[in-house]
């Protein structure tokens, strides 16, 4: 019952992240990701990618040795209740078991003409207390905070290389995202330089 139990939260917490991620498309024609859409705009909520949840694939490989541990210290444990002691529970922090780029997809090429593009990662479980997304663009940090989802300004052409990290309050890295590329695809100022007038040209009139 407790395995089952285990497996409808994270399913349901893993929904409830896929919902709160959106895409439409702003005023200049740009692809925008966010947690909170305009009214005017037509928002599609993003999906991240399926967990695959095992029931009970942690009782299959127990080691015998801390099996007889937890059964010894249950007893003891009772032993000390029956005695007028208590255990006060502490609330431990769930490991992460996947933080996955939504947005841009890998490989993907982006016309931004401004140079903005937008990036969305996607955690499980959801990003708990005291802990940061990192987000790195050619190994260079971006992007530190609580948000899931950012905005880079002014991008120049070329190939970018993106990872996303989680960590934690005291800055040690509990998990990374496997690294994507992506182009970012611009008018070249040069193709829409007007020629200038020069006197010495033939009319084309003539």
């Amino acid at each position: 019952m407790r395995n089952f139990l285990l497996v409808i939260s994270l399913l349901l917490a893993h929904s409830t992240l896929s919902a709160g991620i959106f895409s439409w498309i702003d005023s200049s024609g740009n692809l925008v990701y966010g947690d909170n859409p305009p009214d005017i705009a037509v928002a599609k909520p993003v999906a991240p990618p399926k967990l695959t949840v095992l029931e009970n694939f942690a009782n299959r490989y127990e080691d015998p040795k801390k099996s007889s541990s937890r059964r010894s210290l249950g007893s003891s444990g009772a032993e000390k209740a029956r005695s007028g002691f208590s255990f006060t529970s502490k609330t431990t922090k769930r490991k992460y078991s996947d933080v996955s780029i939504i947005a841009p997809k890998a490989n993907q090429s982006i016309r931004a003409n401004d140079g903005d593009v937008s990036i969305a990662a996607s955690t499980s479980p959801k990003l708990q207390s005291g802990d940061q997304v990192v987000m790195y663009l050619n190994g260079q940090e971006q992007v530190r905070g609580k948000s899931r989802v950012a905005n880079l300004s002014n991008l120049d052409r070329g190939e970018y290389k993106l990872v996303v990290e989680i960590q934690s309050a005291e800055g040690e890295s509990l998990i990374k995202s496997s690294e994507i590329s992506f182009n970012v695809l611009r008018n070249s100022v040069i193709t829409n330089k007007t020629k200038p007038y020069s006197p010495y040209e033939e009319d084309p009139s003539q």
